[in-house]
């Protein structure tokens, strides 16, 4: 991100755009991270002006921003559409489709009781 100056002050539709003056830099971008985040890059035009944002590297792409979720949300039946794809190819077996719902009760449950299962103390402070 070179040197262009990045603030997340932007509450817009727009990802990317034209800033005013910012630590001593005549111009900057402003960027809303709530639509900008989970890409590695994003291409912006200010004029004939042409610019792309990038994080990370070409070998080593970096998302801006990451949600952490819960093992258990991967077998969501929302993530599961196309089976007969699935089953064709042998990724996966019509049986282990018809049981994702209660592998995602009992992989919910396996997460949430293991850390009494290893006697693990709640963590105190911050």
């Amino acid at each position: 991100m070179s040197n262009s100056t990045l603030s997340s002050s932007v509450q817009s539709a727009v990802d990317v755009s034209a800033g005013g003056s910012y630590m001593g830099f005549g111009a900057s971008l402003e960027v809303n991270f709530e639509d900008f985040q989970g890409s590695s890059s994003y291409q912006t035009q200010f004029g004939s002006y042409l610019t792309t944002l990038t994080t990370g590297s070409p070998s080593l792409p970096e998302p801006i921003g990451l949600s952490v979720q819960p093992i258990d949300k991967v077998l969501r039946e929302v993530y599961w559409q196309n089976t007969s794809l699935l089953t064709q190819h042998h990724v996966c077996m019509t049986s282990d489709l018809a049981s994702l719902s209660s592998l995602r009760v009992n992989m919910a449950r396996a997460v949430a009781d293991y850390p009494a299962y290893k006697m693990a103390t709640v963590p105190t402070g911050e």
